[in-house]
């Protein structure tokens, strides 16, 4: 979800809003929690789903709730501009990452 086409675009425009970083950061989960639904449902439809991509998938749940457990307790002590410039930086690593592998097949 991080490196998706959405993703970086939605992330400025929350953070750019007049929220504060308790709203952005709920509206950011809630976002890419719904996206992820609606493309787990849309690789289902077309059976894009089987054994062993579901095996990577359970194989990463602790990774993701490690993340999540870690990403909390950070937030609670973090301030509104610590916050912003954190999730800036690390759009730009995802910028420079992308532009460094090429950006993928694009035809």
């Amino acid at each position: 979800g991080a490196a998706g086409i959405g993703g970086p675009p939605v992330i400025l425009f929350f953070l750019s809003g007049p929220h504060g970083a308790p709203d952005t950061r709920a509206n950011l989960i809630c976002f890419f929690a719904f996206t992820q639904l609606v493309a787990i449902g849309s690789f289902a439809f077309h059976g894009l789903l089987d054994l062993a991509i579901g095996g990577i998938a359970l194989a990463l749940v602790p990774v993701f709730l490690l993340g999540a457990w870690a990403g909390s307790r950070w937030f609670v002590h973090v301030s509104e501009v610590g916050f912003r410039r954190a999730t800036l930086m690390l759009l730009v690593v995802i910028a420079l990452v992308g532009l460094l592998r090429g950006g993928g097949d694009v035809g």
